[in-house]
């Protein structure tokens, strides 16, 4: 298996105004097709050319997962849907064979000096990221986790039958790369699913909807963890809806996300 650095797999080829061409490498892989966090920055890192607004910052991303994305050649056709002078919005389609596989929509916004500041959550306490062992790969362990450095020290172990749905931990970027709303997007969804606790065997999850917003600009270089803790509260007929929140260094909410996944097998 060929590794793929990270901006080789977001900075795809531009074909025309709006369309880029590129592949997510096997290194990437979740299973069969590539890891929804890869998939998110590819967008994150087009839908930012396509606002054209250096003044704007991303605010909110959506995406719909309607398919999965293999490993080989994929385009990208980004559209401004409008672009302000305070917010703008942009979405793109992601297609393989003439087949939409994903779909987007960001929001870029321009910082409001004299908006209210305020940040109610609390995280949670936990040893610092050098006193928390690695988390070594097993079999089970997807490609993509080779690109992570996860440090496992909230929740309980995966398939320990826990009455908790809840994971998390000290988290990084193995590769040094910018620290912007792309590697964000990619960390939010770099952990196992906050059911996996829960089960006493191995369980299939397919995404299917995937929201983040971000706050606080991350500031960080390779040596950085992010303090990731994802939980879910209640599932239905095979559907999980799991909350997430990532931490910077200093404490601060980076960003936070909602993602909806069907619990398969």
């Amino acid at each position: 298996m060929t590794t793929q650095s990270f901006l080789d797999a977001i900075e795809w080829t531009r074909h025309g105004d709006h369309t880029f061409e590129g592949t997510f490498g096997d290194s990437w892989a979740n299973g069969p097709a590539a890891y929804g966090g890869i998939i998110a920055a590819a967008f994150m890192h087009q839908l930012r050319e396509a606002c054209d607004r250096p003044d704007q910052s991303a605010r909110s991303f959506h995406m719909h997962l309607c398919a999965p994305v293999f490993s080989e050649p994929t385009r990208m056709t980004t559209r401004p849907d409008r672009l302000g002078h305070t917010v703008s919005h942009v979405s793109a389609e992601m297609t393989q064979n003439e087949n939409i596989c994903a779909t987007a929509h960001a929001t870029f916004g321009a910082d409001q000096t004299n908006g209210p500041q305020r940040d109610d959550l609390e995280r949670p306490s936990v040893p610092p990221p050098n006193e928390v062992d690695r988390q070594e790969e097993t079999p089970l362990s997807p490609a993509f986790a080779q690109h992570f450095d996860h440090r496992f020290c909230l929740g309980d172990p995966p398939m320990s039958g826990s009455p908790r749905a809840r994971t998390g931990g000290w988290l990084r970027a193995v590769e040094p790369m910018p620290h912007d709303a792309r590697l964000m997007a990619a960390l939010m969804d770099a952990w196992i699913p906050s059911t996996f606790p829960t089960y006493e065997s191995f369980r299939r999850t397919l995404t299917v909807d995937f929201r983040c917003q971000f706050f606080a600009p991350p500031r960080g270089d390779s040596d950085t963890f992010y303090l990731f803790d994802a939980r879910v509260d209640s599932t239905s007929d095979g559907y999980a809806c799991e909350d997430a929140t990532l931490w910077g260094p200093d404490g601060t909410v980076v960003a936070r996300a909602q993602q909806t996944y069907a619990i398969l097998d």
